[in-house]
């Protein structure tokens, strides 16, 4: 597939590819988030999803990754914070213990509620379960309206 980038193929990673899959994904969503922001620069930002990152002080891992470096210095890059406070993943293996890879990447954080619930089916990753308060906005009405592409 060219230029989509894997991790947005859906193929489905495994062992050492996951592992260079999560250190792109970082420069992908930093290209992303810079773009967003160059345009609308009070945009919020909310990113979440499974990030296979391990860091000892700031997620409690065994270890301290490159993956967990680049999504720690990404998070202190763009002042954000991480609302998910337990492990997601639910060891697979007897030796193994939980870890907390799913992550909740948000610049205002008093907005959302975060809850970790039991997973679903067969998955080794719990339910990450994320409530916001809507935001009070007053529609205006534009007598004189255009239409941009962005």
């Amino acid at each position: 597939m060219t230029g989509v980038p894997e991790w947005e193929t859906g193929v489905e990673p495994t062992g050492h590819s996951a592992f260079f899959l999560t250190l792109r994904f970082f420069d992908h969503v930093q290209k992303a988030v810079d773009s967003v922001l160059e345009q609308i620069p009070t945009a919020e930002v909310v990113i979440l999803g499974d990030s296979n990152a391990h860091h000892v002080d700031w997620l409690g891992s065994r270890t301290t990754d490159h993956a967990g470096r680049s999504a720690y210095n990404f998070v202190l890059a763009y002042d954000l914070s991480q609302l998910v406070s337990v492990p997601t993943r639910v060891p697979d293996i007897e030796d193994h213990s939980p870890s907390l890879l799913d992550l909740f990447l948000t610049s205002p954080p008093a907005d959302y509620d975060i809850s970790v619930d039991a997973p679903l089916g067969s998955s080794d990753h719990c339910l990450v379960q994320t409530s916001v308060q809507p935001m009070n906005t007053v529609r205006s009405r534009v007598s004189d309206t255009r239409r941009v592409a962005l």
